[in-house]
């Protein structure tokens, strides 16, 4: 399956700590798990569930392991209330897809997880081409209130009528 959804506890609101982030079940695909430092365990949540894959870590971390191996991030969700539960999902290249499906091709390379040479110009282009459009769209999200205050403060005066 081309698709794969993260899940994780939002412990506090807007703050997201290291902790367990399930990124699949027991079936899920044995190299993605491996290249991203999964474990499969039978105790969580509760003793006796069905085994899942977790990663032990910052949920930024695990989405920039997915983003160099070509990952894309489709969707974020919280479920319930904003101290319940967070979900990413994520496409996946054709390098992990799933290997039961039609058309699946697999070689040394996407058995070590990696991506070819196209994969990864095309992938730092788009990072690049994000990270512009991020800037020039949203420059205000790299100010603090302080200067952002202090702008329109000046703008404000410039427009004032000067007294006479």
């Amino acid at each position: 399956m081309p698709y794969l959804i993260l899940t994780s506890q939002a412990k506090l609101v807007n703050t997201y700590v290291c902790g367990p982030i399930v990124v699949g079940d027991k079936n899920a695909d044995p190299k993605l798990m491996r290249a991203i430092g999964a474990k499969l365990v039978t105790n969580y949540p509760a003793c006796g569930s069905p085994p899942l894959h977790l990663v032990y870590g910052h949920p930024r971390g695990v989405l920039e392991k997915l983003e160099e191996l070509g990952f894309t991030l489709i969707d974020t969700s919280v479920a319930g209330d904003c101290r319940e539960c967070i979900l990413w999902t994520v496409h996946s290249p054709a390098g992990f897809a799933d290997p039961n499906s039609k058309g699946s091709q697999t070689n040394e390379d996407e058995d070590k997880g990696s991506i070819s040479s196209s994969q990864r110009s095309s992938l730092k282009e788009r990072r690049s081409s994000a990270k512009k459009s991020t800037s020039s769209a949203r420059p205000s999200l790299e100010k603090n209130n302080f200067e952002e205050e202090q702008e329109n403060e000046e703008i404000a005066e410039e427009q004032a009528p000067e007294p006479s």
